[in-house]
């Protein structure tokens, strides 16, 4: 599993990966008209930057499966869905998807992401790489007890989620081998922020720091 051509950024915290013929979506957002369609979609939880209705309409396919967090109103009109909530596994197509907790610990957050709502990231293992999408989050204690991670994708965008710095000392308790910044370019250009100086923050402060050009299907 190849960051930025196996599995590639196509905004916010969308991502596409394509394994053994399949393909596989995480938090589907904004997606143009393709025909590249899914095989498998997860979401992280229910925030329409996640779980998005268009766009999974752009993606869909006869036999797609879902597997989606609690509380995604209306996910049951679609057909193939699972839901999970943190600590619950599935899998699909060989590969194996943990289901881990994504939450704020912030006190002036606890309205965007509470505990309570149960909502995910994911461990996605792929030949044996196992790849790790946050969701939204702040640094929480079980990051501590993930490892052995290939890729770790995790946002930065402060305002709902990890500031940069916080990513940053995240970033360092996982180790993984390769650590990608998401879901920051709209949050901080809405905040007054500097998206690029943040990137260059991580660049300077994790040796693993891979920063991905977002796509289209």
């Amino acid at each position: 599993m190849e960051i930025g051509k196996e599995l590639v950024l196509l905004g916010n915290s969308g991502f596409l990966m394509k394994h053994g013929g399949n393909n596989i979506y995480i938090d589907p957002f904004m997606l143009p008209a393709t025909d590249t369609k899914a095989d498998l979609i997860l979401i992280t939880h229910a925030h329409q930057d996640h779980y998005s209705p268009d766009s999974i309409d752009k993606i869909l396919k006869s036999g797609t499966k879902i597997i989606a967090s609690r509380l995604c109103e209306g996910i049951e009109k679609y057909q193939n869905v699972k839901i999970l909530e943190p600590g619950q596994s599935s899998s699909a197509f060989g590969i194996k998807i943990d289901s881990v907790p994504a939450y704020n610990t912030n006190p002036s957050k606890l309205k965007w992401h509470p505990r309570e709502n149960k909502w995910m990231g994911y461990i996605i293992e792929v030949d044996g790489r196992r790849i790790y999408h946050s969701g939204d989050t702040d640094f929480i204690p079980e990051m501590k007890k993930i490892d052995n991670i290939y890729a770790a994708l995790l946002p930065m965008g402060d305002t709902y989620t990890m500031g940069v710095d916080e990513m940053i000392e995240a970033a360092r308790a996982i180790g993984a081998d390769i650590t990608v910044p998401i879901h920051y370019k709209m949050q901080l250009e809405r905040a007054g922020g500097n998206w690029k100086e943040a990137e260059q923050k991580v660049r300077d402060s994790i040796s693993s720091a891979r920063i991905l050009e977002e796509v289209k299907p």
